[in-house]
């Protein structure tokens, strides 16, 4: 087990933020022993206050050179020890030993008069005497994020990607226990647009209250709040990757441009750092910057910091989602990647990945698959060639591009890079890693799609093991995975085992995310589904119309999840032999999902089908034909003649006719 020993510095008046980080960092130590990583915060009381051979501060000295990190905190007085603490440990770090990481914050002051004559001098000349920007907290919460982000970036191959970190709701949770209000931060809590988007989440859920289910806006505000709700998701989550980047960013010498965007995104203004960071000028720089390089002047380091300007532009863009965002992001990321070969040569890690992170983005924004598989199996050569085999960054390429092949239908290669993956993470990454969890998840949805589902029973269950042992909350990743295991115990007529397991993501779905969520209206679904494997027609009813009342509840009635409960409802209908009433959800299911993707997208194909089957059952062959025909029709546009879908609806049209003959 790695363990990490950090020094907190500070004077008798910041007693209480001493104690209310050693209580963060305990619990920070209790959460990470499950990736192998122990935190022990030294602080001064800590010490033996009983006189030694040497001078208690020099006894100081010589514990904090056992220290990796060292932290010092100023408020509006300096402290002569404190200030000695904070010397020491900048030699240490000049000569290359421990702390290797020194972090100094200084507290906000009310009134400047309140602040000693030494410190504020100290203050003042700190970024030209330490080289570095100071922090500056205003309360304990903007304090443990600040701790926490630089924490990530020291850890950041253990800690980058971890599950055990969460944001949301405004809430930073370690290991599922909630421990910073992020409305305190002020690049949450100042973010002008976040608040608004929380006004209209509360004034949208007060309409929704006092509105009936019957009512002709019930739907729409009900559609208005998902929408809204999952802005506030991927904005919790786009602010706290940008603070991550920023993180990063300030142990770099940075241009006056990126620090004018830092400092405003601290302060709660998105959007104004976005404004700053002019993708037009940064290009403009980066060329003057190119020609330097060529005529053998200094020009690298500009462009470097060009990158990152770029970098950092692309976390504003995805925290702000503006509708042609994706296409922006593909234009940086192309000029990220031919700026980093001119920065680092085509031979270095930082083109390597630059490459790889554009080819990837045509396969995570949907733009073109065989295009990202092309992209990225070549960034994927690079690697081996230039890093090796056993390099974090070459297991990632592997795994991505084992993805991609999965959904080329490409099934046979991409089981070979998706296993070839999984056994470098091992390597690489400790047994708990959430790559390592990761890994396992894509190998059993790639086994249980090629038909081996005891494999994939066995993969399911090693990765949830491993996310059993990062955290005790169970995240949406986790009861998705309990959902497929369900269904897979079902294709292999495991009825009763399938049906446990689907009852246990119910209660666990509840218990961490409440009776109105997607997730536990999905559990609701599965159940009903294991009911009719059952042959429980009527059980699979009750639990499909509890699943349809909670849609209506979360997304509204013009949605694509009650579209779907419809449609099983029409089937569980039939299966009852009430073929009026299958008909029925079976047509309201169509013309959802017609309202939703228009009239000719080939998610109404199976539609057609139910439809076609219930007015065939009820002796009305004329509708039935029509219907048929309809699928017919749209399957040979959208996919051609030869293709399964069009394939199966001639086939289905075929049986229809004999059916009539007979």
């Amino acid at each position: 087990m790695k363990r990490i020993k950090i020094f907190l510095a500070s004077s008798e008046e910041l007693r209480q933020e001493r104690l209310e980080l050693a209580d963060f960092v305990e619990h920070l130590n209790h959460t990470l022993e499950n990736l192998d990583l122990s935190v022990q915060l030294v602080k001064w009381e800590y010490l033996d206050s009983s006189m030694g051979p040497q001078h208690k501060q020099e006894e100081y000295n010589e514990v904090l050179k056992d220290c990796e990190m060292c932290i010092v905190i100023y408020w509006t007085k300096l402290g002569l020890y404190t200030k000695t603490e904070l010397d020491a440990a900048f030699e240490a770090l000049k000569s290359g030993k421990n702390p290797q990481k020194l972090y100094v914050y200084f507290k906000d002051i009310e009134g400047e008069e309140t602040i000693a004559d030494e410190l504020r001098e100290f203050r003042d000349s700190f970024p030209s005497k330490y080289g570095h920007f100071e922090n500056r907290f205003r309360n304990i919460d903007t304090l443990k994020s600040q701790f926490l982000l630089q924490f990530i970036e020291y850890q950041s191959k253990i800690l980058r990607d971890s599950s055990l970190i969460e944001v949301k709701d405004g809430k930073l949770s370690l290991g599922g226990k909630t421990y910073v209000d992020l409305m305190n931060v002020p690049f949450i809590g100042n973010n002008e647009e976040y608040t608004t988007l929380l006004k209209d989440i509360k004034k949208t859920k007060k309409l929704l209250a006092i509105t009936e289910p019957e009512e002709e806006d019930y739907a729409e505000l009900a559609e208005d709040l998902q929408n809204l709700e999952e802005r506030k998701r991927k904005m919790e989550t786009g602010l706290w990757d940008t603070a991550l980047e920023i993180t990063r960013l300030s142990n770099l010498k940075c241009s006056e441009r990126l620090q004018r965007a830092i400092d405003l995104f601290n302060k709660g203004d998105n959007k104004g750092a976005d404004a700053i960071l002019n993708e037009e000028e940064i290009y403009k720089d980066a060329e003057q910057n190119i020609n330097l390089i060529k005529l053998g002047e200094e020009g690298r380091k500009g462009l470097i910091t060009n990158i990152e300007e770029l970098n950092l532009k692309i976390k504003t863009l995805e925290t702000e989602g503006r509708p042609d965002y994706v296409s922006k992001i593909m234009d940086l990321r192309k000029k990220i990647a031919e700026y980093s070969r001119e920065a680092f040569g085509e031979k270095s890690e930082e083109y390597i990945v630059a490459f790889w992170k554009l080819g990837f983005g045509y396969y995570k924004y949907s733009i073109d698959l065989n295009l990202s598989a092309k992209k990225v199996e070549e960034a994927l050569w690079m690697a081996l060639s230039v890093l090796g085999e056993e390099h974090a960054v070459t297991a990632e390429i592997i795994n991505d591009l084992g993805l991609c092949l999965m959904d080329l239908s490409n099934y046979e290669k991409a089981l070979d890079y998706i296993n070839k993956g999984l056994e470098l993470r091992k390597k690489i990454f400790t047994q708990n890693h959430p790559h390592i969890a990761e890994s396992y998840s894509n190998l059993g949805y790639l086994l249980e799609k090629t038909g081996k589902y005891e494999d994939a029973i066995e993969s399911f269950q090693n990765a949830l093991t491993s996310l059993d042992n990062l955290s005790e909350k169970k995240d949406e990743q986790y009861l998705g995975i309990m959902l497929k295991l369900g269904l897979i115990f079902a294709d292999l007529g495991q009825f009763q085992n399938a049906l446990e397991i689907t009852e246990k993501t119910l209660e666990l779905s509840k218990e961490n995310f409440g009776e109105q969520h997607l997730q536990t209206l999905s559990a609701y679904k599965h159940i009903g589904i294991m009911y009719g494997h059952l042959g429980d027609w009527n059980g699979a009813l009750d639990y499909q119309q509890r699943a349809l009342e909670l849609s209506k509840k979360i997304s509204g009635e013009l949605n694509e999840y009650t579209a779907d409960t419809y449609a099983v409802i029409g089937a569980v209908y039939s299966r009852l032999g009430n073929n009026k009433l299958a008909l029925e959800n079976s047509l309201k299911a169509l013309e959802i999902n017609q309202r939703i993707f228009g009239e000719n997208h080939p998610e109404n194909l199976p539609l057609f089908a139910s439809v076609a089957l219930s007015y065939s059952s009820l002796n009305d062959y004329d509708k039935a034909l029509e219907y048929y025909n309809l699928r017919l029709d749209l399957a040979k546009n959208f996919y051609g003649d030869i293709h399964e879908e069009t394939l199966e609806a001639y086939q289905d049209l075929f049986d229809f006719y004999n059916d009539l003959e007979e």
